[in-house]
């Protein structure tokens, strides 16, 4: 368990695989969008890479948790074991190819904090390439 003691409310996770390179462009830009405090706490969860992941987190973002799987769970199981880890009210699934915008969180937490019946809440996505279209991103946005 990575936060055995006052684990924070948000766990903002990202899982990670075979990504180094997708590491060094988008993570500023995470750890900056993103609050880090008691409440929020970034996590790396390292699906089994086999590239120099693992290193690149552990030498370029020593501050981040990062939990390591012996096998690459894929997607979902992945995703899955690294929330049980947490041990947080909230957990958000943050893939490694992504760019945040400033001021992205807040306004998840307050609409899933406003009605006990929501279960789950996600962002507009907009496309990298042509940023004024939605992402299809598999259905989901």
């Amino acid at each position: 368990m990575l936060f055995k003691e006052n684990p924070p409310k948000v766990a903002v996770v990202i899982l990670t695989y075979n990504c180094a390179e997708l590491l060094s462009s988008l993570m500023p830009l995470i750890i900056e969008n993103t609050p880090i405090d008691e409440n929020h706490q970034l996590v790396f969860a390292d699906n089994a890479s086999t590239d120099n992941t693992v290193d690149v987190i552990k030498n370029d973002y020593p501050q981040i948790p990062l939990l390591t799987f012996e096998e690459n769970y894929g997607f979902a199981e992945g995703y899955n074991k690294a929330i049980q880890e947490t041990n947080c009210e909230y957990a958000v699934l943050l893939s490694c190819d992504v760019e945040t915008a400033p001021g992205w969180l807040p306004p998840l937490l307050s609409k899933i904090e406003s009605n006990p019946r929501i279960g789950a809440v996600q962002p507009k996505i907009l496309s990298y390439h042509q940023r004024d279209e939605f992402e299809y991103a598999g259905a989901s946005g």
